[in-house]
């Protein structure tokens, strides 16, 4: 014996390179063998190109194959190379109708809405059957990626309350977003991209499912380019420069080389961001303002009582949903086409255009519908609204007051009073601060 070659978890279905199969090739041109041994021929010869290298070498080398269950074959003779051809094509039909078996036996489970987990997902045992606690926490999950979490804070919030994931160990922001958008957990069964009811317990309502889609698809868009859901600045998106109307963007800046770094809202300057360049405040400042000027607003029963009293609208939702799904659907369907040469570079952009503008207006309207709704979430009457404040992350904040807010401009000022932020002196004139409300 010269040497013991393995390769038995490589599938004769896949395309990966069978590194046993390749050192006995390499054996034998060296000369280093003359004879195989294998258990049987399906177990050395797994395709069709397999068999016909190994005959090759084996012919100009005067190789003899040798199975332990079954006889020898010597491919220097063309009536060995005859009989292993046979044999090979008989193990590869073989192997091919148990392939075809297993195929159909998957479709007819999916068509009849079994499970089928690989490994225990989280909120469901093996069978199916939900797991109460966990099922708890996958919709608590759900309820703060639609009040404005990101899926960072959920993670965060996940960990350091020492919530184990399914396989016992630390969640990530991947398996966070897998879980708050899998379709398992409305009880759908999907296979090969077909979707059919599932017999088990469904966590998620149907309608919970679509919104925790369709919030993520607003927040990433189409998932070809993501967007963060993570910002460091509580008014980014918000704040807007009095002189020159561009958004004003957050980020570190120090005055001078030894002075503190600090973070600041400044009109960027440039082609890109279009700003002016001559408007800068300290962030601690303007979120402080803003911050409290919000919670005094909606400390009157009067607004919260604006913001909630709708009643569930449903009916308008759903409509838009689907219309939603469909026209995100043609999305898919044009670039198909055009891969598939079906659609030039000008129809393509011509067509896909057209379809997102339809869909940026019914995102408009579908996000109008859910306000209040997200509203009720977030003034939930079991803290104060300040202490829900000062518990949240920033992206819940955030959240809030893009439901309130419409926009916020900074004008420049000359008057510099002091301004205290938790005991601190800062020069800054709250009337520079515009605020234009929703309601």
């Amino acid at each position: 014996m010269i040497e013991t070659c393995r390769d038995n978890d490589v599938s004769a279905l896949t395309t990966k390179t069978r590194d046993g199969f390749e050192r006995i090739l390499e054996l034998i041109q060296t000369g280093q063998i003359d004879v195989v041994i294998s258990w049987t021929f399906e177990r050395l010869l797994k395709t069709r190109r397999d068999q016909m290298r190994f005959m090759e070498v084996g012919q100009s080398h005067s190789t003899v194959l040798a199975l332990v269950r079954g006889s020898d074959f010597d491919m220097s003779t063309a009536n060995g190379r005859m009989l292993a051809d046979i044999v090979a094509s008989t193990a590869r039909n073989e192997t091919e109708l148990k392939s075809e078996r297993q195929v159909r036996a998957y479709r007819q489970q999916a068509e009849a809405g079994k499970p089928h987990f690989v490994s225990r997902p989280y909120g469901y045992e093996r069978n199916g059957e939900v797991v109460e606690t966990e099922a708890t926490v996958l919709n608590q999950m759900a309820r703060y990626l639609l009040i404005g979490w990101s899926t960072t804070e959920i993670t965060t919030w996940l960990n350091e309350n020492e919530i184990p994931a399914a396989t016992g160990g630390h969640w990530s922001r991947r398996v966070v977003k897998d879980h708050l958008l899998s379709k398992r957990n409305a009880g759908i069964r999907v296979y090969k991209g077909q979707e059919f009811p599932g017999t088990w317990t469904p966590i998620f309502s149907k309608d919970l499912h679509a919104r925790l889609v369709s919030e993520w698809q607003r927040r990433h868009g189409d998932g070809k380019r993501a967007r963060s859901d993570n910002r460091r600045y509580l008014l980014t998106g918000l704040l807007y420069c009095g002189k020159c109307g561009a958004k004003m963007m957050g980020s570190a800046h120090n005055d001078r080389p030894s002075g503190p770094v600090r973070d600041k809202y400044r009109c960027v300057p440039g082609d890109l961001k279009r700003g002016c360049g001559n408007l800068m405040r300290v962030a601690v400042t303007i979120d402080h303002l803003v911050s409290e000027s919000v919670l005094y607003r909606l400390d009157t029963p009067e607004m919260k009582a604006l913001l909630v009293a709708q009643e569930s609208r449903a009916a308008e939702i759903d409509p838009l949903r689907q219309k939603e799904t469909a026209l995100r659907d043609r999305l898919d369907e044009f670039e198909q086409e055009r891969t598939e040469g079906l659609l030039n570079r000008d129809e393509y952009f011509r067509l896909r255009d057209g379809v997102r503008d339809r869909l940026r207006i019914v995102e408009v309207e579908l996000s109008a519908l859910y306000s209040s709704e997200q509203a009720q979430a977030l003034l939930s009457p079991i803290t104060t609204l300040r202490e829900a404040w000062g518990a949240n992350p920033l992206s819940w904040r955030r959240k809030l007051l893009s439901l309130v807010i419409e926009r916020i401009d900074v004008e420049a000022d000359r008057a510099r009073p002091s301004y205290y932020v938790d005991g601190i002196r800062y020069k800054f004139n709250p009337d520079c601060v515009k605020i234009t409300w929703r309601h």
